[in-house]
């Protein structure tokens, strides 16, 4: 689930200036909107850790994974600088965001470490896959078949985290047995 999530930011996340210039916008806009990154990405983890107690980790994930969707759809297919602009800037947010529920949800799921332990190689491989998956997508069908390919698979991302949260339901009902 983690790798393909992580596939999916990574096959469109090296592409945005590419495709901000491809569409005519100045360069200089395209590097704002790129450093405007930067300060998006300082709000998704504290708000992770106000909300820890308040969201249900399930619900946090598969809703991050979709929103991640709905933005990488947004930003391939609506070719305007007003849509572009504050949709990069906050594309990656929502994983940043999910990245604590889900750590603590794999933690919870096996005791022993071991797949906490295993979760930043988990991680690499599919930010590894990416940009070639993504790069051949924007060779075969542009920036709109890229943004349909990010969306495949942060929906099967998704699919993945909201079977997880099944399991995880299916495992405490068994523990209090």
């Amino acid at each position: 689930c983690m790798s393909v999530l992580c596939m999916a930011h990574s096959m469109i996340f090296p592409f945005v200036e590419r495709m901000g210039i491809a569409r005519g916008y100045a360069p200089a806009l395209v590097a704002a909107v790129l450093v405007s990154i930067g300060f998006a990405n300082l709000v998704p983890s504290p708000l992770a850790a106000v909300l820890e107690k308040r969201l249900k980790p399930e619900r946090a994930i598969v809703g991050g994974t979709l929103l991640h969707v709905a933005l990488a759809l947004l930003v391939t297919q609506v070719p305007r600088f007003g849509v572009y602009a504050p949709l990069v800037a906050v594309l990656t947010t929502p994983l940043l965001f999910v990245h604590p529920f889900l750590f603590g949800l794999i933690a919870r799921l096996d005791p022993s470490g071991r797949a906490v332990a295993a979760t930043p190689a988990v991680l690499m491989v599919g930010s590894a896959i990416g940009p070639a998956l993504g790069g051949a997508l924007l060779m075969a069908s542009s920036y709109p078949g890229l943004g349909f390919g990010v969306a495949a698979g942060g929906l099967v991302a998704a699919l993945c985290f909201y079977l997880m949260g099944g399991y995880q339901a299916d495992r405490e009902a068994e523990d209090r047995r």
